[in-house]
């Protein structure tokens, strides 16, 4: 399964490319490169459809919501701040 590894720590260049192209935020970019619907993702993260949308809405979620959705999402933290990194750069060239 694709990005499934959690000592990984780099960004696949597909999640880049979702969320620049998409201008998606970090947590849309690595929830449809790894095939997970809203409604799998809120479940696993223990939240409600609607609140899990404005979690994956925001550039920076809380902190806490950020360990239980890469728990969810078999990633790393490093990987969802590496990306809000890149996305941010990309942006400001």
């Amino acid at each position: 399964m694709k990005g499934k590894n959690k000592t990984q720590k780099y960004i696949p260049e597909e999640v880049l490319n979702l969320a620049i192209i998409n201008c998606w935020k970090p947590v849309r970019a690595w929830r449809i490169y790894l095939g997970i619907s809203i409604e799998e993702a809120s479940k696993k993260v223990g939240t409600s459809m609607g609140c899990f949308v404005k979690y994956e809405d925001q550039i920076s979620p809380p902190p806490d919501i950020v360990r239980k959705i890469t728990a969810a999402f078999g990633i790393t933290v490093d990987q969802i701040t590496l990306l809000r990194v890149k996305i941010n750069s990309i942006k400001s060239n």
